[in-house]
């Protein structure tokens, strides 16, 4: 078995490209709102837009790795989504990578977003997803030499290497997450984003996974992750914390050192032995303490309000001020950073069809029992009109055996069609949002793949 030991020192001799160029993420008075709903002729209080993030203000600089922390439905998934430029509500407020404001193109290209749920084609093996996802998202001019060396070396870092012959659906929890790492570090990407890395895993996989984030931010990187609850060894792991109370309100941002004497100072002192992450979501909480909720809320407020007063905030204020009035080049600047060349859409289409020419050779067994079904299908309808006769009425009961068997035909083919699709509707979503590659090519790849069964049944009906 590969060692947690192993997996990180790997990475000292695996990456070879590293990030040389310190970078600052930072966010100024950040507020989002989840989108407005279409106007009405009667505006209703719940079609308002709601504040999700209200006044949140922090940095983060290559080498730490960032936790973004509060009780669930406090905001911080919406901060990352916001912070990684992808949040579909409306967004106040400044994001600035080394003092400039940043572009969505620029961020996209030289930052990965890690989900919290990995969707993927699990008929295809790890090295079979590692090499269509490496030949979509790099440099169109890289051989074929070059990008499998690329994609051995990345998944020998994450420890996966040794299961690469293997189909994803048959990965644990703790594996399928570092695939899902292993597919950001294909384009060396100098952000890393993580939205619950750690959820559903074992503390021991946690740890791991956490761990080789650790190890990806000593190289370099910004990592910033939504995390729910870690344990007190996961947590100490990070660098800085962002701390979001209920209703978005920002309670800390600072070391993970320097929170629990912070929130001591304010007379919430971590019971010994307590899981230190848990004691201070708790504290952020509506729904806890035994109080109603009033209280609660007020409670948390604040405790926000405290921080606001704190030291911790008036430095952070002053590095935000610093960066803000540091000579800040343009988006220009990054536009050297990552710059690639994508696949022209003969290249995606062709791609696109072997992947779903995998999938549909490697689940035969549903193709043959619906073939089958078929089969009995047309036995069932043709029976009846096994004695037509050559007459007035044997004609009036031909046609309704071709108006039954037309309809079966193309009904069939839908049905086919609403089991198809659906399945794969979050993988596409992801991955053309991702740019990965375009509709027209996966729609034309899908129907190429599946018209030959659909002529096949066509026939035999």
């Amino acid at each position: 078995m590969l060692s947690v030991n192993n997996v990180v020192d790997s990475f000292q001799e695996g990456m070879s490209t590293s990030v040389n160029d310190g970078l600052a993420l930072s966010w100024h008075n950040l507020n989002v709102w989840t989108k407005p709903f279409p106007p009405k002729h009667k505006a209703k209080a719940k079609d308002q837009p709601f504040q999700l993030i209200k006044n949140v203000s922090g940095i983060t600089k290559s080498g730490a790795l960032c936790a973004i922390m509060s009780p669930s439905g406090a905001g911080k998934t919406s901060l990352l989504a916001a912070l990684n430029l992808r949040v579909k509500g409306l967004v106040e407020g400044e994001i600035l990578l080394n003092g400039c404001l940043i572009s969505r193109k620029v961020m996209s290209r030289i930052s990965g977003y890690v989900p919290q749920k990995d969707f993927i084609i699990e008929e295809l093996t790890v090295l079979e997803h590692m090499q269509f996802m490496a030949k979509l998202t790099m440099d169109r001019k890289t051989s074929w030499i070059e990008l499998n060396e690329t994609v051995t070396r990345v998944m020998e870092n994450l420890g996966i290497n040794h299961r690469r012959t293997v189909q994803i659906s048959e990965l644990s929890g703790g594996q399928r997450k570092r695939l899902a790492l292993a597919v950001q570090l294909l384009t060396e990407p100098r952000i890393l984003f993580c939205d619950e890395p750690t959820t559903g895993l074992d503390s021991y996989s946690a740890m791991n996974v956490v761990r080789l984030l650790k190890q990806l931010a000593s190289e370099g990187r910004i990592v910033v992750c939504a995390i729910h609850q870690p344990t007190s060894g996961v947590f100490e792991m990070f660098d800085t914390v962002t701390l979001l109370a209920h209703g978005g309100l920002l309670a800390y941002h600072g070391h993970v050192r320097n929170v629990l004497k912070h929130f001591a100072n304010m007379g919430m002192e971590c019971p010994p032995s307590y899981n230190s992450a848990e004691f201070l979501v708790s504290q952020l909480s509506t729904r806890s303490g035994g109080k109603n909720e009033y209280e609660r809320l007020e409670q948390v407020r604040v405790t926000a309000e405290s921080y606001k007063l704190s030291s911790d905030y008036e430095t952070l204020l002053t590095e935000l001020d610093a960066i803000k009035s540091s000579d800040a080049a343009s988006d220009a600047t990054f536009q050297h950073i990552n710059t690639i060349d994508k696949v022209l859409p003969p290249t995606e289409f062709m791609w696109l069809f072997w992947r779903s020419y995998i999938k549909v050779r490697r689940t035969y067994q549903q193709y043959v029992l619906r073939f089958c079904l078929y089969v009995l299908i047309m036995l069932m309808v043709s029976t009846p009109f096994g004695a037509i006769q050559i007459d007035q009425t044997g004609i009036q009961n031909l046609q309704g055996l071709l108006y039954v068997t037309m309809a079966e035909v193309i009904f069939g083919s839908a049905y086919g069609v609403l089991f198809t699709f659906p399945e794969e509707i979050p993988v596409f979503l992801r991955d053309v949002g991702d740019r990965v590659y375009s509709p027209g090519t996966y729609y034309l790849a899908k129907l190429l793949v599946m018209l030959p069964r659909v002529m096949i049944e066509t026939f035999f009906y």
